[in-house]
């Protein structure tokens, strides 16, 4: 047991929950498409996995849901 360890869990289970919860309702900051809510439901379930690399792979799975998501939102306000 690590400090280190123990943030990297915690946080990842948080930043996996809100991906989770995001996906099921189909919205983020914006109404998500289907492939984004089935893509951001793989990448929450990788964050919470207790592997460090699946943590990352999570992340980097979930960028272009990410970027859509804001890019819907700077659509709206424009």
């Amino acid at each position: 047991f690590s400090w280190q360890e123990f943030f990297t869990s915690t946080i990842g289970c948080i930043v996996g929950i809100v991906m989770l919860a995001a996906a099921l309702t189909g919205y983020g900051l914006a109404r998500m498409k289907r492939w984004e809510s089935v893509l951001l439901t793989i990448c929450a379930i990788l964050m919470i996995a207790p592997n460090l690399n699946a943590k990352l792979a999570g992340l980097l799975m979930a960028i272009p849901v990410i970027i859509r998501q804001i890019a819907a939102v700077r659509m709206k306000a424009s």
